[in-house]
């Protein structure tokens, strides 16, 4: 069954814009401007002061003494003060969000739901617009096209969802002690700073995937509700068989005997 082209694009676009952040509110915790700004140094610090450490025992474990400093063990703070700040932030943004809920319990998720059930209704009724058969084909390819997303973001970090962004960067500062104990395998020290990356840019594809996931909702419940084709209404109608006509009386009285025939 072809599609029109037009079509296509339109319904494409749609859930291109169901996708994408709207101008909805997100009724959560929100810190100043400079908090922000802070929030984002944190990380910035993070990476850049990694990148420096790997670079400098890398450089160390090459050439012997060029450096002006010796390094030690405290080069591991580098990348660890700056981490402890931003989680420092994180940790009390979770607590003030903590107290809020507990003076108002699941306020905020009720909040939310209402948010969602308002700006997701005329989705749905443009949904509705378009036929059942080319909604399945979108739903089709819209969870392909993301589930590939995924495996390539599990690929390379693993599945964040099983192992957690703060177990997965637990094992990294493990390794990472471990291997300032082994002096004869620099390379390992670019393998960690990767592996870290790669566990942040896991953590962002998997926190992005709960719009993604109600999305296929709404398409499958668009689904379900859609209004058959003229093909399959005549498919699912039954098929009415005429009764039999009953024959009258005065018929059979009228028709002639039937004549005996006599031996010869």
């Amino acid at each position: 069954m072809a599609f029109p082209e037009e079509s296509l694009k339109q319904l494409s676009q749609l859930l291109e814009r169901m996708t994408r952040p709207d101008d909805r509110p997100r009724h959560v915790p929100k810190g100043s401007r400079a908090k922000k700004w802070t929030e984002l140094g944190f990380i910035i610090a993070v990476v850049v002061n990694t990148a420096l450490a790997v670079v400098a025992i890398a450089i160390d474990r090459r050439y012997p003494g060029i450096l002006p400093v010796q390094l030690s063990y405290g080069w591991v703070l580098l990348p660890v003060i700056p981490a402890a700040g931003f989680f420092a932030m994180f940790f009390y943004d979770m607590g003030r969000m903590f107290i809020e809920e507990k003076r108002n319990p699941w306020g905020t998720i009720f909040k939310q739901f209402q948010t969602d059930m308002l700006h997701d209704a005329p989705y749905l009724q443009e949904l509705k617009s378009f036929p059942k058969p080319m909604l399945e084909y979108a739903l089709l390819q819209y969870r392909h096209r993301w589930s590939r997303v995924d495996g390539r973001a599990m690929l390379l970090s693993g599945d964040i969802r099983k192992l957690g962004l703060f177990p997965g960067l637990l094992a990294i500062i493990v390794g990472i002690s471990k291997l300032l104990e082994n002096a004869s395998l620099p390379w390992i020290w670019q393998v960690a700073a990767m592996v870290g990356a790669f566990q942040f840019l896991a953590f962002f594809v998997g926190a992005t995937g709960e719009r993604r996931a109600q999305v296929i909702e709404l398409l499958e419940h668009a689904i379900a509700n859609a209004e058959p084709t003229r093909s399959e209404s005549q498919a699912s109608a039954p098929n009415q068989i005429q009764p039999p006509q009953a024959v009258s009386k005065e018929v059979c009285s009228t028709a002639p005997p039937a004549k005996e025939q006599l031996p010869a």
